[in-house]
């Protein structure tokens, strides 16, 4: 799997490539005496990556980054898995030359492109068009390159963009676990404080919140992240994402029984609907008030449950329900579940209310959050 380690290349290998690529073990007992080590595992594979890396630098101007090797017990003997940027590809190979052929191949490919940092927000705004299109596949893929530049060239806001990007991408194919790292490692990175825009760091934390928001086990740090978000989105005046933070925050306390934080968290945000009225806002707010009304009644079958059974309160059939269909919502949800403002581009928003629903909408509709008072901005906090 994909390692935030820092290292733009990483290439995972069978047991039969490791030994392939391990010289022969040719010591005698004197050496061994003498503690002679052994010959290095996977030599061969360092050595033919200097070797290559110094061929495509003299002979065609092109830098092959730092490879990080890695045996992989669940492949293959003769396969590899290799990452290439944010690149996934598997191969089996017969020779370990086979390799090197595809780096080769890979390295040529990525540098027919311009690298400088204008180029690379361009690439970006063209994925939000192809994304708009439905064009996914080709966004992804153009996401891919424009993440290798601005890592070599330590784009920062565009390497952290493209982490959130295909985070995302993997999430709406189903791949949670590879989504959650790569949008954890987007949260990591805008932390930097260099990275001064407040609204592009509540989307990032925002989408970080959204891709694990579901997972028992994680539930304190994605509170934690939503709770990041909303302040975030408080101070800097970002209504959507405060309000969509709000309604994250709600979820993660009715999924941990905390009933009380999560009808009120769902009530100051009906509560920034219905300052502006219209027909969306009046159709979100229905559909929150579906889940007030469902919170109080799980409330009641819990105390009954005790009352009759003096047990533990468990979770009625509805409960499980809203548990997957929220995770269906999400992951229908192509980019994320909020707006983007990334080199002032504004996306399509949506969001999905316990995966009941989902909206989109790509003009404000919501008021300032400062309606939602400071005093209460500070009781969400308290209920961590």
């Amino acid at each position: 799997m994909w390692q935030p380690d820092g290292t733009l290349i990483q290439i995972e290998v069978g047991a039969g490539i490791v030994q392939a690529a391990t010289a022969p073990d040719e010591r005698n007992i004197i050496d061994i005496i003498f503690k002679q080590p052994p010959p290095e595992s996977g030599q061969t594979l360092v050595t033919y990556t200097q070797q290559l890396r110094d061929y495509l630098w003299q002979n065609e101007n092109l830098l092959l980054p730092t490879i990080n090797f890695r045996d992989n017990e669940r492949l293959q003997s003769n396969e590899v898995m290799i990452y290439f940027g944010l690149e996934v590809c598997k191969l089996s190979v017969t020779y370990i030359n086979d390799i090197f052929n595809f780096l080769t191949q890979k390295v040529r490919e990525y540098n027919t492109f311009t690298s400088d940092i204008n180029s690379v927000r361009q690439w970006i705004f063209s994925c939000l068009e192809y994304i708009e299109q439905g064009n996914i596949q080709y966004a992804f893929e153009i996401y891919q390159k424009a993440y290798y530049h601005s890592f070599l060239q330590n784009y920062q806001y565009e390497l952290i963009h493209c982490l959130s990007a295909i985070g995302n991408i993997w999430l709406s194919n189903g791949d949670s676990e590879s989504a959650a790292t790569l949008l954890y490692r987007a949260y990591i990175l805008c932390n930097n404080p260099n990275i001064v825009d407040a609204n592009f760091k509540a989307q990032i934390i925002l989408n970080a919140a959204n891709t694990s928001r579901f997972s028992s086990q994680y539930v304190t740090d994605v509170l934690r992240l939503y709770l990041e978000a909303y302040q975030i989105a408080y101070y800097c005046g970002n209504s959507t994402i405060f309000f969509l933070s709000l309604i994250g925050i709600a979820e993660i306390h009715y999924f941990s029984r905390n009933y009380e934080a999560s009808l009120f968290a769902f009530e100051q945000a009906k509560m920034m609907l219905l300052t502006q009225p219209n027909q969306t806002n009046y159709q979100i707010a229905f559909n929150l008030q579906q889940n007030i009304s469902a919170i109080w009644q799980q409330i009641f079958y819990e105390q009954q449950q005790q009352q009759q059974r003096g047990t533990t309160p468990t979770s009625q059939p509805l409960f499980e329900q809203i548990k997957q269909t929220a995770t269906n919502a999400l992951v229908n949800s192509v980019i994320g579940a909020a707006v983007f403002k990334v080199f002032q581009v504004a996306g399509i928003s949506a969001i999905s209310i316990f995966g009941k629903a989902e909206y989109h909408f790509d003009r404000p509709i919501f008021n300032a959050p400062t309606v939602i008072g400071e005093n209460n901005i500070q009781r969400l906090f308290n209920w961590r």
